[in-house]
């Protein structure tokens, strides 16, 4: 598709910005995917709207921007139960592959008991999990080795 193609002319740090994966880590990911989309085929069916590059694209858009399905539906135009099912989709053939992973809740939790923030206790449960939210993606983002503002 032609955003893979043009994410592919840019530099590594610039294509890492906008996907939040390095260009090798997107190449695995693709590698990946192919191979279960051709046994997938194999046994004959409808082809795909999107390409493989395009789907997990979407789905990292998906996960990067936090834009609702609809927004990313018209974009792609496709329906909004096709961008859910290529997400959960593309999300269970690289979990199952073993080559990629995320951090389990008790993983999460144990360098979230760290921080004071999460002990105080706050009136307002908004705040309190925004608190939350921001502590967990910036302890993602410290984890992988990202500048943290």
């Amino acid at each position: 598709m032609k955003n893979y193609e043009k994410l592919q002319e840019l530099k590594p740090e610039i294509f890492k910005r906008l996907t939040g994966v390095k260009p090798h880590t997107f190449k695995a990911m693709l590698q990946e995917c192919e191979l279960h989309h051709e046994k997938k085929k194999a046994k004959g069916g409808k082809p795909n709207k999107l390409s493989v590059s395009t789907q997990i694209l979407l789905m990292l858009e998906y996960y990067r921007e936090y834009r609702s399905m609809a927004h990313m539906a018209f974009d792609y135009e496709v329906s909004e139960a096709t961008v859910s099912r290529v997400i959960k989709e593309i999300e269970r053939v690289l979990l199952s592959s073993g080559k990629f992973s995320l951090p389990s809740k008790k993983a999460l939790n144990a360098k979230i008991k760290v921080f004071k923030i999460v002990a105080q206790k706050y009136r307002n449960r908004r705040k309190k999990f925004g608190l939350r939210f921001n502590l967990i993606c910036a302890l993602i983002n410290w984890d992988r080795g990202f500048a943290v503002v």
